[in-house]
């Protein structure tokens, strides 16, 4: 069961009557650049463990140049 929702389902949900219009799309425009950028900071934490786990899986294969010569 997945229960993310987008920035802008979530701000319907909350009484913006006392604000201006400008008010409210400052707040929807904060929340996109904000969900916006939490996307973002996944995506390249994702990449990076990626990244880390192939630089691990290739070093493991490695044999030490010590090694060789033994």
């Amino acid at each position: 069961m997945n229960n993310i929702k987008p920035a802008t389902d979530l701000l319907d949900n909350i009484n913006t009557s006392y604000m201006s219009e400008a008010d409210k799309i400052t707040a929807l425009a904060n929340a996109q650049r904000a969900e916006f950028i939490a996307d973002v900071m996944a995506l390249v934490v994702g990449g990076t463990n990626k990244t880390i786990k192939k630089v691990v899986s290739i070093t493991k294969n490695l044999v030490p140049s010590f090694a060789q010569h033994a």
